[in-house]
């Protein structure tokens, strides 16, 4: 919030860049602060596997398990949902609806405390009614909110409304997002040579993420300031991004719904089937 105020301050009186400086001064400060924190801080001793992997494996494996490829197509849909108008929010906001870097740091803040606030009951909620579930409820959440980023137009009556919305919504879904679809993996990779099923899924949705995010400014620089027209209706194509990322995450709620409500895992040997919806 004070890092926002310098920045209008300097900007009004025609000295933004100096506002940039001062900003980037306190990150670098606070980055050092956070990297010695970390240096500092003791790991827990780990017990190693003695099994070796074929290099082979972190190819094979993963498409050989049917319960993993059910998790990684949901993987596929999510990573295209959530990156393609990832980078454009925050652009939207200053470009498009004009908002002062006080307002939009007041907006990220009111985001950072509802996520804060709801980290636990979601944790709480996984515990009784299982990660596939809690996943499906905070993606849905997410899809009302990109949605809702879709219908905030300029100088809208509601727009301040919503944009407090679009905030709060954001971070109720991000804190259970980010919790649940890490341990999420868990339910769906067997703990034999996991690390090649984990590591498989992470390097794979790095790469989704990428090509998404430059489908979307492929998407941003052919239109540039060109309107799409739909239902009679002029919007930015950023605006489209948010619809075509809404409807993507109602696509991957649904198929959370349909093809993840159980998991079957070989633990000793024995199958075991767990309900999680």
């Amino acid at each position: 919030l004070i890092m926002g105020t310098v920045l209008d301050i300097q900007k009004d009186s025609g000295n933004e860049i100096k506002g940039y400086v001062i900003v980037y001064s306190f990150i670098f400060l606070f980055t050092i602060l956070n990297f010695f924190s970390y240096f500092f801080m003791k790991e827990v001793p780990l017990i190693h596997t003695s099994t070796k992997i074929k290099f082979s494996e972190i190819f094979t494996l993963p498409f050989k398990n049917k319960m993993f490829i059910r998790y990684f197509i949901m993987l596929i849909i999510w990573n295209f949902a959530a990156q393609i108008a990832s980078a454009y929010f925050s652009v939207y906001l200053k470009s498009d609806l004009d908002m002062s870097y006080t307002v939009i740091t007041i907006l990220s803040f009111i985001n950072a405390v509802s996520y804060a606030l709801m980290a636990r009951v979601w944790g709480k909620f996984a515990d009784k009614r299982g990660w596939a579930k809690t996943t499906m409820i905070t993606v849905g959440i997410l899809c009302v909110c990109h949605f809702s980023w879709f219908l905030t137009f300029e100088n809208s009556a509601l727009m301040i409304p919503l944009l407090v919305f679009n905030h709060i919504s954001g971070g109720i879904a991000w804190s259970g997002i980010n919790v649940s679809l890490f341990n999420l993996q868990f339910d769906f990779t067997p703990d034999e040579k996991r690390t090649v099923y984990i590591g498989f899924s992470a390097a794979f949705s790095g790469f989704l993420g990428y090509i998404a995010a430059i489908i979307g400014a492929q998407l941003v620089g052919i239109m540039g300031d060109k309107k799409v027209i739909l239902l009679s209706l002029s919007y930015d194509i950023k605006q489209i991004l948010f619809l075509i990322s809404s409807f993507l995450l109602l696509i991957c709620a649904l198929y959370i719904y349909i093809f993840l409500r159980s998991t079957k895992k070989e633990i000793g040997g024995i199958k075991h089937v767990k309900n999680l919806i």
